[in-house]
């Protein structure tokens, strides 16, 4: 069947600490609440674009383990297409371990596991890649995101690409600065992280950002503000600053993956026009903001891309 978004990409079990504040260096603080939920910034994204309509399906590898199961289980659930994500037995899932204080502040730890950088494209893999109107990855693992990005673009299809942790780090788990820029001169839509842009640029100014990377990215560039909402830079030299939605955050995590996996499903799967994209993620991203937990679905669903 074709699918509208092809995801690869991290996928993980979080465990959410509750906390009333975060720790200050050598000191001590009381975990509240302790809860394990399904995770990972490329699953997350993958999730919220399902629940918005979009037909997905992800590729990817976790551990014969508990939180593999999860992971798995979880895809199923919101309608994505686990039959690509593979289980490898005797090995571990990736899971991330989340601080979060009373406000909503967050500190990440990051295990990977030996699982999730096992995972190499069959023909069933790339036949599945070439069905998607939409290839999305945040690069990782690396050799396989980049050999999916290149088959997508030389199959003309649509890629969007998230950068969610700085370049050193992405060395360290086997990409290279060359890699991000090559992957950034084929996407139509990028959205990075503030550490990813500093290191690529050298300021965190999204303006200058934004001028020293357009050499080398095509499409549009999408900074997320956080309270200050966002900031698209568009080939044609336009700019979109779209305002964030003011609601009493409890838990932040999820934001960023809520807002790429809307703007995906407005702007590259229902073609709307990115000015109206843009609110459509801020609203979304806002709305899960208010429970606890990266896939946080709001009781009152998500607003209407029709109407928004």
């Amino acid at each position: 069947m074709p699918y509208d978004i092809c995801g690869l990409g991290t996928l993980a079990t979080d465990v959410l600490m509750m906390l009333d504040t975060l720790p200050q260096k050598d000191s001590f603080c009381l975990v509240r609440h302790t809860e394990m939920q399904p995770g990972g910034s490329g699953t997350n994204t993958i999730v919220q674009a399902a629940r918005l309509g979009s037909c997905c399906a992800y590729l990817g590898t976790v551990g014969d383990d508990a939180e593999g199961r999860v992971v798995i289980c979880s895809l199923k659930e919101e309608g994505v297409d686990a039959s690509h994500v593979y289980i490898r037995p005797g090995e571990r899932t990736t899971r991330t371990e989340i601080a979060v204080d009373a406000q909503g502040n967050k500190c990440i730890f990051l295990i990977m596991g030996d699982a999730f950088f096992k995972l190499r494209l069959n023909q069933k893999d790339r036949t599945l890649l070439h069905e998607a109107k939409v290839f999305f990855t945040d690069l990782l693992p690396g050799w396989a995101a980049m050999s999916a990005l290149r088959e997508a673009f030389y199959n003309e299809q649509k890629i969007a690409v998230s950068l969610e942790v700085g370049v050193s780090l992405f060395a360290e788990m086997g990409v290279t600065a060359d890699q991000i820029r090559e992957s950034l001169r084929i996407a139509d839509l990028v959205v990075p992280c503030r550490d990813a842009v500093r290191e690529l640029t050298g300021t965190d100014d999204p303006f200058e950002a934004a001028k020293k990377m357009r050499p080398y990215c095509r499409g549009i560039i999408v900074y997320t503000r956080g309270k200050k909402g966002s900031v698209a830079f568009l080939p044609d030299g336009r700019i979109v600053e779209t305002p964030a939605c003011p609601v009493k955050a409890v838990d932040t995590t999820g934001a960023g993956d809520s807002f790429m996996g809307a703007l995906m499903h407005a702007y590259l799967v229902k073609e709307k026009p990115i000015e109206e994209a843009l609110r459509f993620a801020a609203s979304c991203a806002a709305l899960t903001c208010t429970g606890v937990g990266a896939r946080y679905y709001p009781p009152q669903g998500y607003p209407n891309l029709e109407t928004i």
